[in-house]
């Protein structure tokens, strides 16, 4: 018995890891530790991955582009960059985190970057 996927297309992680390019790993990598700075060279590399994706016809992209819940920055952390984080006190680390979920994270980098984190530390308080 065959299963129909029309109503829930999957994802192939080729898809997914396909989205950033060697050259443009190299430069996530190469961020400065400038917030300010590093905060907008960080965005123009996401925004580079997506122009990529935007050329491709593959499931991934027909889902970010079809209005569905799948927003940018759900995108980004997946499998392009995390990129800078806020703490507890709302201090912007000065060190971007500079992979994604599917690349996997340290448990620092996990626990910098949940939302969570943040938000049990303030009911603590």
């Amino acid at each position: 018995m065959s299963v129909n996927n029309i109503n829930s297309p999957s994802i192939s992680i080729e898809e997914m890891v396909d989205v950033v390019d060697t050259e443009t790993r190299v430069l996530f990598n190469k961020i400065p530790r400038n917030v300010n700075l590093g905060y907008l060279i960080n965005q123009a590399l996401i925004d580079r991955c997506l122009i990529k994706l935007d050329k491709t016809e593959n499931t991934l992209n027909n889902l970010y582009r079809s209005g569905s819940r799948f927003s940018e920055k759900q995108l980004s952390r997946t499998c392009i960059n995390i990129g800078y984080c806020a703490d507890a006190d709302n201090l912007v680390a000065a060190d971007p985190i500079n992979s994604n979920l599917l690349q996997g994270l340290t448990e620092e980098e996990f626990f910098i970057g949940a939302s969570g984190t943040r938000k049990g530390y303030n009911k603590l308080l």
